[in-house]
C-alpha cells in the first residue's frame, strides 16, 4: 500500500512524518489503516516540487568532454 522501505518508514515515524506502528507480536507490526489512508491522502493533496537536474560540471569521475575546461587534479 505504501511504496517505502521499512527503514524509511521507521525514520519517518521517528520524525512524526508517518503514522506510528504497533506490535502484534514479537516479530509482527501493523499500522492503523485509517491513519495510513489519511497520511496518503495528505501526501497526494500537496504538490510535489520537481527534482533539480544534477550539475554535470561538478562531476569528478566522468566530466563532459569539450563542454567545460579540464580540471587539474592535485
Amino acid at each position: 500500500m505504501v511504496p517505502l522501505a521499512d527503514s524509511t518508514m521507521y525514520e519517518m515515524e521517528q520524525c512524526d512524518e508517518f503514522p506510528r506502528r504497533f506490535r502484534l507480536s514479537l516479530r509482527r507490526v501493523a499500522w492503523n489503516l485509517a491513519e495510513v489512508k489519511a497520511w496518503l491522502e495528505n501526501r497526494r493533496s500537496k504538490p510535489i516540487a520537481p527534482a533539480r537536474s544534477p550539475d554535470a560540471r561538478q562531476r569528478r569521475l566522468c566530466p563532459i568532454k569539450g563542454q567545460y575546461p579540464a580540471q587539474t587534479r592535485a
